[in-house]
Protein backbone atom coordinates (compact mmCIF):
# COMPACT_ATOMS: atom_id res chain seq x y z
CA UNK A 1 0.00 0.00 0.00
CA UNK A 2 1.25 2.97 -1.07
CA UNK A 3 0.19 6.35 1.16
CA UNK A 4 1.49 9.62 1.41
CA UNK A 5 0.52 11.73 3.98
CA UNK A 6 1.52 15.39 3.92
CA UNK A 7 3.42 16.98 6.93
CA UNK A 8 0.59 17.97 8.89
CA UNK A 9 1.11 16.49 12.50
CA UNK A 10 -2.28 17.05 13.35
CA UNK A 11 -4.89 15.42 14.59
CA UNK A 12 -2.58 12.07 15.51
CA UNK A 13 -2.90 9.28 12.75
CA UNK A 14 -2.54 5.90 12.32
CA UNK A 15 -2.01 3.85 9.09
CA UNK A 16 -3.52 0.33 10.28
CA UNK A 17 -2.72 -2.65 7.37
CA UNK A 18 -5.87 -5.07 7.57
CA UNK A 19 -4.45 -7.82 5.05
CA UNK A 20 -2.23 -7.01 1.94
CA UNK A 21 -5.48 -4.65 0.10
CA UNK A 22 -7.54 -3.19 3.21
CA UNK A 23 -5.87 -0.30 5.28
CA UNK A 24 -7.72 1.85 7.58
CA UNK A 25 -6.61 5.29 8.46
CA UNK A 26 -7.57 6.54 12.27
CA UNK A 27 -7.88 10.01 12.91
CA UNK A 28 -8.28 11.23 16.76
CA UNK A 29 -10.36 13.84 16.70
CA UNK A 30 -11.84 14.44 20.17
CA UNK A 31 -14.39 17.49 20.68
CA UNK A 32 -15.40 17.14 17.02
CA UNK A 33 -18.83 14.98 15.66
CA UNK A 34 -19.06 13.63 12.03
CA UNK A 35 -21.15 16.70 11.40
CA UNK A 36 -17.86 18.77 12.05
CA UNK A 37 -15.62 16.61 9.45
CA UNK A 38 -15.55 16.63 5.31
CA UNK A 39 -13.79 14.01 3.79
CA UNK A 40 -13.22 14.00 0.15
CA UNK A 41 -11.09 13.14 -2.82
CA UNK A 42 -10.08 14.59 -5.88
CA UNK A 43 -7.24 13.54 -8.50
CA UNK A 44 -5.88 11.00 -6.43
CA UNK A 45 -5.49 12.89 -3.45
CA UNK A 46 -7.46 12.07 0.01
CA UNK A 47 -8.92 15.47 1.92
CA UNK A 48 -10.16 15.16 5.65
CA UNK A 49 -10.43 18.69 7.24
CA UNK A 50 -13.05 19.72 10.01
CA UNK A 51 -15.59 22.48 9.11
CA UNK A 52 -15.04 25.85 10.47
CA UNK A 53 -17.22 26.63 13.55
CA UNK A 54 -17.44 29.14 16.65
CA UNK A 55 -16.45 26.94 19.35
CA UNK A 56 -18.65 28.43 22.32
CA UNK A 57 -15.54 26.93 25.08
CA UNK A 58 -13.53 30.25 23.62
CA UNK A 59 -15.12 32.15 25.79
CA UNK A 60 -14.34 29.68 29.15
CA UNK A 61 -11.16 31.20 31.51
CA UNK A 62 -8.85 28.20 31.42
CA UNK A 63 -6.20 27.20 33.89
CA UNK A 64 -5.04 24.53 31.55
CA UNK A 65 -5.57 23.82 27.52
CA UNK A 66 -4.32 20.85 26.38
CA UNK A 67 -7.11 19.22 24.30
CA UNK A 68 -7.25 20.66 20.98
CA UNK A 69 -10.14 22.17 18.96
CA UNK A 70 -8.75 24.04 16.09
CA UNK A 71 -9.77 23.68 12.71
CA UNK A 72 -7.25 20.78 10.57
CA UNK A 73 -6.93 20.05 7.01
CA UNK A 74 -5.38 17.10 6.06
CA UNK A 75 -4.42 15.20 2.91
CA UNK A 76 -2.79 11.45 1.45
CA UNK A 77 -1.74 10.91 -1.69
CA UNK A 78 -3.66 7.92 -3.17
CA UNK A 79 -1.61 5.42 -5.83
CA UNK A 80 -3.37 4.16 -8.44
CA UNK A 81 -5.90 1.70 -7.81
CA UNK A 82 -6.15 2.95 -3.93
CA UNK A 83 -9.97 3.78 -2.81
CA UNK A 84 -12.32 4.90 -0.24
CA UNK A 85 -14.70 2.26 0.58
CA UNK A 86 -16.17 3.99 3.46
CA UNK A 87 -15.42 6.05 7.10
CA UNK A 88 -16.98 5.57 10.08
CA UNK A 89 -16.46 7.48 13.71
CA UNK A 90 -16.57 6.32 16.98
CA UNK A 91 -15.58 6.98 20.53
CA UNK A 92 -13.87 10.53 18.84
CA UNK A 93 -11.75 8.39 15.97
CA UNK A 94 -12.26 8.85 12.61
CA UNK A 95 -11.39 5.47 11.02
CA UNK A 96 -11.41 5.84 6.65
CA UNK A 97 -11.43 2.50 4.87
CA UNK A 98 -9.12 2.04 1.34
CA UNK A 99 -8.75 -0.82 -0.43
CA UNK A 100 -5.99 -1.88 -3.48
CA UNK A 101 -7.97 -2.92 -6.31
CA UNK A 102 -5.99 -4.74 -8.40
CA UNK A 103 -6.81 -5.08 -12.05
CA UNK A 104 -7.77 -8.87 -13.04
CA UNK A 105 -4.64 -8.06 -15.72
CA UNK A 106 -2.33 -7.40 -12.79
CA UNK A 107 -3.24 -10.00 -10.27
CA UNK A 108 -1.20 -13.16 -10.63
CA UNK A 109 -2.43 -16.29 -11.93
CA UNK A 110 -1.17 -19.74 -12.58
CA UNK A 111 -0.85 -21.12 -15.54
CA UNK A 112 -1.86 -24.99 -16.05
CA UNK A 113 1.06 -27.38 -18.33
CA UNK A 114 -0.85 -29.39 -20.94
CA UNK A 115 0.10 -32.61 -21.12
CA UNK A 116 0.78 -33.82 -25.24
Amino acid sequence: MNLVRRTDKYPPTNVVQVDETHHIIEMAIAGFSPEDIKIGTERGILTIKSIPKEDPRENRNYIHRGIASRDFSTSFKLYENVVVTGASFKNGILSISLETQIPDHLKATEIKIDVV
